[in-house]
């Protein structure tokens, strides 16, 4: 007897992991540019690229615990949509409080400024990401 196979896969897995390694470095090149020109901090865009990592394997591994197949789109608008969007609008804040420190000559320490910024916008980037979260949740139906 001799086993053959039928079916190679090892090309079509070595071509998407490829793939999304490619659009993760792309992804997080692309946010440091786009933050550091908005931002004009290149620290702060650091600080945002560098969730992108680990936001795409939180969102692989929920999806592997789950039992629901990740591809590149549920991948993609998990980690950009939930972490690093409420990354972007804290680091964003945090940058504006240093700002204003700054200019104010204010008595303020750093890390009281930093932890003013982040209670100022906790609340909306916790709404934001639950929203996101709720939307991705697999809802099972009920066959009454």
């Amino acid at each position: 007897m001799k086993v053959v196979p039928f079916i190679d896969r090892s090309d079509l897995v070595n071509f998407t992991t490829h793939t999304v390694l490619d659009n993760l470095a792309k992804g997080i090149i692309l946010v440091v540019i786009v933050l550091f020109l908005f931002l004009g901090n290149f620290r702060g865009a650091i600080i945002v690229a560098l969730t992108i990592p680990f936001a795409l394997l939180f969102a692989a591994t929920g999806l592997r615990l789950k039992g629901i197949p990740a591809n590149l789109l549920s991948l993609g608008a998990l980690d950009f949509g939930m972490v690093v969007d409420g990354a972007v609008v804290m680091v964003e804040n945090i940058v504006r409080h240093l700002t204003l420190r700054q200019n104010a000559n204010s008595s303020k320490t750093v890390m009281e400024s930093i932890s003013e910024a982040a209670h100022e916008v906790q609340r909306p980037v916790f709404y934001a990401i639950t929203i996101i979260i709720t939307a991705y949740l697999p809802f099972s139906r009920c066959n009454a």
